[in-house]
């Protein structure tokens, strides 16, 4: 798209100057993983990159397997993620990314560094992190699918979706309950409702 059709970027207006040509050119890959798990060294430092597709369809996680710790970018933060594509970018498979999540629990990390939130510390916790996220994603999936199979509106899916389980308040992010940029695709603005139960 043409900078000048570009309303923003993510909620930043966009605007392109000379030192910052948002939208102007293009790097190709000029590195493709042969497999779902790579494994390369850097200065020294062995690491595996892991095939994850969730937030977009080419997502991966860094997997430090020395150290125990999972850089898991934007398939896991401490907020109920954008199912739905806000920007209007390519549609998320959110059961690909549930399967995404699966995987990285099941790495033994010890300590998993987000993209956007704080890490989470201690293997207990970042698989019970991973695992209470992937639950969400797949209850909030189901009970959608089943709801329109149902001939229910977006409104009323809004209304009758729950989560499985209450999210734990501790694994959300400062202001978390007073910031609704989390929601789901159908307003799913219940979070902060749920949590203050």
């Amino acid at each position: 798209m043409p900078c000048r059709q570009s309303l923003s970027v993510g909620f930043s207006r966009n605007t392109p100057t000379d030192v910052n040509p948002v939208g102007q050119g293009k790097l190709p890959p000029n590195k493709f993983l042969p497999e779902d798990r790579t494994k390369i060294s850097v200065a020294g430092v062995d690491l595996e990159l892991v095939a994850a597709p969730g937030e977009t369809d080419d997502h991966l996680y860094v997997w430090y397997p020395k150290k125990k710790v999972l850089f898991c970018g934007d398939d896991y933060y401490k907020a109920f993620p954008n199912l739905y594509t806000i920007r209007g970018t390519m549609y998320r498979d959110v059961r690909v990314w549930a399967d995404s999540l699966d995987k990285m629990s099941k790495e033994g990390a010890e300590f998993l560094v987000t993209g956007h939130t704080r890490p989470v510390l201690g293997r207990a916790e970042v698989k019970d992190s991973l695992e209470s996220y992937r639950d969400a994603i797949r209850s909030v999936f189901d009970q959608t699918i089943q709801g329109i199979n149902r001939g229910l509106t977006p409104d009323q899916l809004a209304e009758t979706v729950k989560f499985a389980s209450q999210p734990r308040r501790e694994a959300l992010p400062e202001g978390a309950l007073r910031n609704r940029a989390f929601c789901s695709p159908c307003h799913l603005c219940r979070l902060s409702r749920m949590v203050r139960r």
